[in-house]
């Protein structure tokens, strides 16, 4: 019988909210010291980041869906998929997560849809195919840049 667990702190690990937290800051600043501190307060700058983070989000749980058996060997402590959030509901929660960040970039701008659909679909496919073959897995890591992803 497949398990029905679902706890908002298994998502907020699931999701590495502190990491999330660090991404919507750091654009925070960057903007601010680029376009100016009076413009951080536009809808347009809060809607951009807010779907970077959720993609990332989606980006976080796809990553733990895929690697769930190899983390219960290496990491056995940190696993949260079939533990406090049921498989099913993990990529549940992908789907809607990278629905929502792609369908709020095309809110923003067509551009900025197509760039979170890119992304959201380039983390699904590193994770479910990419990182598993070993010459193409170990190059496009080298290329990545330096964040905890798993």
């Amino acid at each position: 019988m497949p398990s029905r667990k679902f706890t908002f702190t298994g998502f907020l690990k699931l999701t590495r909210f502190w990491n999330l937290l660090i991404i919507a800051v750091a654009q925070y600043f960057t903007a601010a010291f680029l376009i100016g501190f009076e413009k951080i307060w536009y809808l347009n700058l809060f809607l951009l980041s807010t779907s970077t983070v959720i993609i990332a989000a989606a980006g976080y749980i796809i990553n733990d869906y895929y690697d769930v058996k190899i983390d219960l060997i290496n990491k056995p402590e940190r696993v949260v998929i079939g533990k406090e959030v049921a498989r099913r509901y993990a990529i549940l929660s992908h789907s809607i997560l990278s629905f929502i960040g792609v369908a709020v970039g095309f809110l923003l701008n067509w551009k900025i849809g197509i760039i979170n659909f890119l992304s959201a679909f380039l983390l699904w496919w590193y994770s479910n195919n990419l990182k598993r073959q070993p010459f193409i897995g170990n190059l496009v890591w080298l290329y990545l840049p330096d964040y905890p992803l798993g």
